[in-house]
């Protein structure tokens, strides 16, 4: 084991970070001369946590917007036990092939530029649905035109953040039924993709839209073609409706089963 800011790792894992640090990414960050040790995994956070003498958690946002990093190092291959990862707002435009080594993964933000930027992701790759573990995906705020069929077989998917991005289409998703949350705002879908949540098999469970509310909010380009969007109106309606979540008049008047 080595020692790195106090935490004893593995020598491939200190590597990893020693990586980090010849990209530069500190510099921005007054105070520091190794990647900051946190104690806890928050939004917008740069460091690592350690937990069994293993790295778990791994904060890359790129607060000032230097956009130094644009690719992970080969050395992250050695992540094994990594659960959460940040890499929001950074200067990557491809998908970190790294990624899928990381088979305890839980959470993996990648939101982009708010604002106007160049870096971007257009794909995801198939071999994301080997993630068996993840629970949370944010990969708002990119140039996504689609999503790769195999995102609907992971079944601890909890929540799913497209907002922001080029979709007019979604893959199945009607198998993740732990999935509680999937926002598609500010996209380009002209109607409502039912077709992606509904039974494959009518039963009298129904579509997983009962356990789960897609945000419709702010969905761009056109409006919703009425025969596919009426037929999920009301499940739709009814999971606001028993949730208690406070929506707009004009939100509300548009997915109301009266309409």
């Amino acid at each position: 084991m080595v020692d790195y800011n106090g935490k004893e790792l593995s020598p491939e894992e200190v590597k990893a970070l020693q990586d980090l640090e010849n990209l530069d990414l500190i510099a921005p960050y007054k105070g520091y001369k190794t990647i900051p040790v946190i104690s806890e995994i928050k939004v917008n956070n740069f460091g690592f946590m350690v937990e069994d003498s293993h790295i778990v958690g791994l904060g890359l946002t790129d607060q000032y917007s230097t956009t130094k990093l644009v690719e992970l190092p080969e050395s992250f291959n050695s992540l094994k036990s990594l659960r959460y990862l940040d890499l929001s707002r950074t200067g990557i435009e491809t998908f970190p092939e790294c990624i899928r080594c990381f088979k305890s993964l839980e959470i993996l933000i990648m939101r982009g530029f708010e604002s106007t930027s160049l870096h971007y992701i257009r794909k995801v790759p198939e071999w994301i649905g080997s993630l068996k573990h993840i629970k949370f995906i944010d990969l708002s705020y990119h140039r996504l035109s689609s999503i790769p069929k195999s995102i609907g077989e992971l079944e601890s998917l909890v929540y799913l953040n497209l907002r922001y991005n080029s979709l007019n289409a979604l893959p199945y998703l009607g198998n993740l039924e732990k999935l509680e949350l999937i926002d598609i705002s500010e996209n380009h879908f002209e109607f409502f993709p039912y077709d992606s949540f509904a039974p494959k098999r009518y039963n009298k469970e129904g579509s997983i839209l009962k356990n789960c509310l897609v945000k419709i909010i702010g969905m761009i380009k056109g409006r919703f073609s009425p025969s596919p969007f009426s037929s999920t109106r009301y499940e739709v309606f009814e999971y606001i409706r028993r949730r208690r979540y406070v929506l707009s008049p004009i939100l509300l008047n548009k997915i109301s089963p009266k309409n």
